[in-house]
């Protein structure tokens, strides 16, 4: 996600980016969609390997906030200006009648020269491209100056989606410091 969003800043003015970017939390609101209660789920996901013995970074949005600080630096070259953040820790509902499903966004969004990053469940419309995640899965969908979306979608959570981000960025650093550019695609 990192060298797509530095790719698409070369190319030109990224004005949204916004996703998933946390596969505990996606999987314990599906879980609870699914109608279990937030604890169960939660224990679910530490049982799996997609949670850490303490899920509070992950639960209270702050491994999302991260990534979307990151993020903004990728995309924008900057911190946010402004960043608010609110987790999942207790929600007791994540689907609606309407078909809308709560997930944990990220966005990022400048608007003149101004740049506000917020992570919190949001309500998904059945349409929308980050309600269709589902379990460990992460999306992320790039809004481009002139409207143009790039939509990108890959597991988030686990040992093999771990182990292949850590090398990745493994293998950034390395290229960095031999002076050689980074490689497209490393994973």
């Amino acid at each position: 996600v990192l060298e797509t969003l530095r790719s698409q800043a070369a190319r030109g003015r990224i004005r949204a980016v916004r996703g998933v970017l946390n596969g505990t939390c996606n999987f314990v609101l599906d879980r609870i969609a699914a109608g279990e209660d937030y604890a169960r789920a939660l224990a679910e996901a530490q049982a799996l390997g997609f949670a850490e013995p303490d899920p509070t970074a992950d639960v209270s949005g702050y491994d999302a906030e991260c990534k979307l600080r990151l993020a903004a630096w990728a995309a924008f070259g900057r911190e946010p200006d402004e960043l608010h953040r609110q987790g999942i820790e207790g929600i007791a509902a994540a689907v609606r009648a309407d078909g809308a499903v709560l997930r944990l966004v990220a966005e990022l969004r400048e608007v003149g020269g101004w740049l506000t990053g917020r992570v919190a469940p949001r309500w998904c419309a059945p349409d929308d491209y980050l309600a269709g995640t589902r379990g460990e899965e992460n999306r992320v969908e790039v809004v481009s100056a002139s409207g143009e979306r790039l939509r990108l979608a890959g597991r988030g959570a686990g040992r093999w989606p771990t182990t292949a981000s850590v090398l990745s960025d493994l293998d950034t650093v390395w290229r960095v410091h031999a002076g050689a550019p980074p490689a497209a695609d490393c994973a």
